[in-house]
């Protein structure tokens, strides 16, 4: 793991050259960055969980709605022919 290396290094009192330095630099700018893309990438999937309740609430509204309207029609054709 590169972070127990660099601790290794600061902690024995070796200093880094330059190349190792902007190594380290480097080592923590994608590392913010790889935190940042995952804390939006949760956001994005919780988003679309959401989403997708919603959708699932209206079309289950749907569903009732239509199998609603089948049986009144049905009682309203049974009570027609009486």
């Amino acid at each position: 793991d590169y972070e127990l290396v660099l601790s290794r290094n600061h902690t024995g009192g070796v200093t880094l050259s330059n190349s190792e330095e902007h190594i380290e630099r480097q080592y923590y700018h994608f590392k913010d960055r790889y935190e940042k893309l995952k804390a939006n990438l949760m956001v994005k999937i919780k988003l679309l969980d959401d989403n997708r309740i919603k959708v699932m609430q209206q079309q289950l509204v749907l569903f009732h709605n239509a199998i609603a309207n089948y049986f009144l029609s049905i009682q309203k054709q049974f009570n027609y022919e009486k």
